[in-house]
């Protein structure tokens, strides 16, 4: 399938008309669609109930810096595949790295980088269903993978801390979130505990004002502190969450599934 996705950092809807640059946005059906998990909407769905769709999850976990050094881990989980919007399940690729490396400054600027490691720790195929994930490579950490956006209740309740359109570009709408909202609408959809929270934004681009049902991509970014061995470090989460358009959907959705599907199940015999 040739997926015209576009990854960009995550947004979210309203339920309520905004007026941007003079031309009022509907985004209720799109909030509905959110909070009710009505995935042919917020994926742009074929037909018969197929969507691609795309999750890149990237962490970076910096240690206290040193002199003029600072040591900085990051670890990356990319899933790509189908998603059936009849049963909330999905098949497809994902794959997991971590990265070492050393920032170097002089005073408060950055000379560069040193001492990089870097390690493709797996590459499966996975299958979602019933809110389970499975790998086809066994016993390996799988704890980044997630499909939170399909559980967002309470995000209409929350005010956009900024929404703009400029010419032809997509609409956008984000939110920032307090420790309450961030702990009740996002954090139980993902494998994250933290000691201190600093931020979290959520935000969405949306094609134009008269198609506001097609999301063009969403992003989430969080930022927080955790204990690791009696060390306070900071950690920042980004997720990035690409969709197809609906005529690349209807094209090759379904028989991508099958083909993932069918993938999954042969590695697992």
């Amino acid at each position: 399938m040739k997926k015209r996705v576009k990854i960009g950092f995550i947004s979210v809807l309203l339920g309520t008309c905004l007026t941007l640059t003079g031309c009022k946005v509907e985004y209720k059906d799109i909030a509905k669609a959110l909070d009710e998990g009505d995935m042919k909407t917020v994926m742009s769905a074929s037909d018969d109930g197929y969507a691609y769709v795309s999750v890149g999850v990237y962490r970076i976990l910096s240690y206290p810096k040193v002199g003029e050094k600072e040591d900085e881990a990051r670890i990356d989980q990319v899933t790509k595949g189908i998603f059936s919007i009849r049963d909330h399940s999905f098949y497809g690729v994902t794959s997991h790295s971590k990265s070492t490396y050393t920032i170097n400054y002089s005073g408060e600027d950055i000379l560069g980088t040193t001492d990089k490691k870097e390690e493709n720790v797996y590459t499966a195929n996975i299958s979602y269903s019933n809110k389970n994930i499975q790998l086809s490579t066994p016993n390996v950490d799988a704890s980044l993978v997630t499909f939170f956006f399909t559980d967002l209740k309470g995000l209409a309740k929350v005010t956009p801390e900024d929404t703009r359109r400029g010419g032809d570009e997509p609409v956008l709408v984000r939110f920032k979130f307090n420790k309450q909202q961030f702990d009740k609408i996002v954090k139980p959809k993902l494998h994250l505990d933290y000691d201190e929270f600093i931020s979290a934004e959520l935000e969405m681009k949306l094609n134009s004002p008269n198609k506001p049902n097609e999301i063009v991509d969403m992003s989430l970014n969080i930022k927080y502190k955790k204990k690791v061995q009696n060390q306070l470090l900071s950690f920042e989460d980004s997720y990035a969450v690409g969709f197809a358009h609906k005529q690349d959907n209807d094209k090759d959705g379904k028989k991508e599934y099958l083909d993932y599907k069918n993938k999954f199940n042969e590695e697992r015999k």
